[in-house]
């Protein structure tokens, strides 16, 4: 069972890993910062020709470390 404890450790735990990716994001040339956006693009479209043919699907959210199937431990705003 998650205890309260645990649940704060774990959120503190995903902002350190957030913050650390944003700050090897922001040491990267520009150069690189593109490269890595196409990369992440391309992935993004294998995905979804993937799901289109039904080699992929989306699974719901799975539950626990503390969260609600609505809640996420990534940002998702646009």
């Amino acid at each position: 069972m998650t205890t309260r404890k645990d649940a704060f450790d774990q959120k503190d735990g995903w902002e350190a890993h957030r913050m650390a990716q944003l700050q090897r994001f922001r040491k990267l040339s520009l150069r690189e910062k593109l490269e890595a956006v196409e990369g992440m693009a391309d992935v993004a479209r294998r995905f979804a020709a993937m799901r289109r043919e039904g080699k992929f699907q989306s699974s719901p959210r799975p539950t626990g470390m503390g969260m609600q199937a609505s809640e996420s431990p990534i940002d998702e705003r646009k």
